[in-house]
């Protein structure tokens, strides 16, 4: 099983903001949401752009360049809707624990 990769520490990102790390070989976006942390993949699978560059309110993490949304816990994606119509379009999502001040990411999750 893969190891947990440091990312940032407590303070880091502020409450409700976001910020681009790097763990397992992948750029992620690290997300915290009232203090609650998460990890999902940073680039857009729409066209690929940085979701760190988009806009975090509560669970909904929004791409700024076509206003796609995700839901940041589960990666799953909101807007647009594209259940029973398209597959690949949730993001990555990556199980996050802190340790003293030490927030850590695991592996992918499937």
């Amino acid at each position: 099983m893969a190891e947990w990769e440091k990312v940032a520490e407590i303070g880091d990102v502020p409450e409700n903001d976001m910020r681009e790390v790097e763990a397992h070989g992948e750029r992620l976006v690290l997300a915290n949401v009232g203090g609650t942390y998460y990890a999902f993949g940073a680039w857009c699978p729409h066209v690929g752009t940085s979701l760190a560059l988009g806009y975090l309110r509560e669970h909904t993490v929004t791409c700024f360049a076509h206003l796609w949304r995700f839901d940041v816990r589960d990666g799953r994606i909101l807007y647009p809707p594209m259940e029973g119509v398209a597959r690949g379009y949730n993001l990555p999502v990556y199980p996050v624990r802190v340790e003293g001040r030490d927030i850590l990411v695991g592996p992918r999750q499937p």
